[in-house]
C-alpha cells in the first residue's frame, strides 16, 4: 500500500482499537480494512526506478521515446503491479484522477490520502481538486509528503493516491 496506504491502515487499526476491538478480533478487521485501500501511483520519470534496479532500463527508454506516463497500483496479493499507461503529457493529473475513479467506483462516503514531494505544489493541489469533484462524498482528505525510501524507488514527482470506502 506504500507509505501513504500504510499510514491508512494505521488510522484504521487505531479507530477499531478505540471502537474496543482487541487481539484476534481486532488483527480480523484490520486484515478487512487492508482488503479495502486501493493505492495509485502516477509516475512521471522512470529514473529512479532503472537506478534502484526495480525497472529495466529498456522499459524506461520505450516509455519516453512513446511518451507513456505508467500509472502503478497495489495488487491483491500486496505487490505493486502496473495499472496501465497515460499517453502523451496533455491534462496528465486530471485523466490520472479520471482513471482512480473509475478504477473505484465514486459512489459512498470515501477516506483519501495524497502524497507528493511538496503538498502545496500546483500539481498536488490539482489532483486533490479534481480528486474531490469525483467522488461524491470524501469524509476525509489529507495530504503528507512522499517518504525517502518511496522516492528512492519512484522519484520525488510521483503523485500517490490512497482510497478507503469507509460506507
Amino acid at each position: 500500500n506504500v507509505s501513504v496506504g500504510q499510514g491508512m491502515i494505521v488510522k484504521a487499526a487505531g479507530e477499531l482499537a478505540a471502537a474496543g476491538l482487541e487481539g484476534a478480533e481486532l488483527t480480523a478487521a484490520v486484515r478487512r480494512e487492508i482488503a479495502t485501500i486501493r493505492t495509485f501511483a502516477l509516475v512521471t520519470d522512470l529514473s529512479n526506478a532503472v537506478r534502484s534496479g526495480r525497472l529495466k532500463p529498456a522499459i524506461k527508454h520505450i516509455a519516453d521515446w512513446l511518451r507513456l506516463t505508467p500509472v502503478l497500483v497495489n495488487t491483491s496479493t500486496g505487490k505493486i503491479g502496473v495499472h496501465g499507461f497515460i499517453p502523451g503529457r496533455y491534462r496528465l493529473i486530471e485523466r490520472f484522477a479520471e482513471r482512480i475513479a473509475r478504477a473505484t467506483g465514486t459512489t459512498g462516503v470515501w477516506e483519501l490520502a495524497i502524497a507528493s514531494s511538496a503538498p502545496e505544489d500546483a500539481d498536488t493541489q490539482l489532483l486533490r481538486t479534481e480528486l474531490s469533484t469525483r467522488y461524491n462524498s470524501i469524509d476525509n482528505l489529507w495530504q503528507t509528503e512522499i517518504g525517502p525510501a518511496l522516492g528512492v524507488h519512484v522519484g520525488m514527482s510521483a503523485l500517490v493516491v490512497a482510497l478507503r470506502r469507509r460506507r
